[in-house]
This record gives C-alpha cells, structure tokens and sequence, in this order.
C-alpha cells in the first residue's frame, strides 16, 4: 500500500473514531480484538510480521524484560524500560538504560 494511501485511510479512520471502529486502529486478537490488530495495536510476539510492511517500524507496546528485539528490518524497544532508540540520517542506533 503507498504510503499516501496509507495516510489518507489514517486520516479517514481519525475522523470517524467517535462513530465507528476502524480496522486500522482495532486491537488484534491477543489484545482483545476480533482479528489482526491494525497499525497501533499488533502485539509484538503474535502479529507482527516485518516483510509484510513496506517500510521497518520501530515501536514499543509490547512489554517484555528482554529489552529490544528485532525483526527483520524492524524493533521494538518497549523492554520494561531497559532501552530506547536514537533515530538520525544514518538508522536507529539501540541504547540500553
């Protein structure tokens, strides 16, 4: 999906988020949803899946005491606090706390 689309649909799903749900903002399975969770509510260890996205994500609602993980060009970095993430022109650099 371009991103612009993508944009669009985000934009769409903002404005009818008091009248209705939007799969894009619907929680998945394992976090008490219907189905695959959308952008913001995939669990980490269930339903993400790196090459099914056009561009890596960094994200961090999946708690864990491992600290960063990775998946393929992606990471999360919500380690119980035990790391963060500084983004320049040159990728992500992982730090730990």
């Amino acid at each position: 999906m371009a991103l612009d689309t993508l944009e669009q649909r985000c934009e769409d799903a903002l404005a009818a988020a008091n009248h209705k749900r939007h799969p894009i903002f619907a929680p998945g399975r394992v976090r008490g949803g219907e189905g695959i969770g959308g952008i913001t509510w995939q669990d980490w260890n269930m339903e993400f899946f790196d090459e099914e996205i056009p561009l890596p994500q960094t994200v961090g609602h999946t708690r864990s005491a491992s600290g960063a993980r990775q998946k393929g060009r992606s990471w999360c970095l919500d380690g119980e606090q035990t790391c963060y993430g500084l983004l320049d022109a040159d990728g992500l650099e992982v730090k730990t706390a």
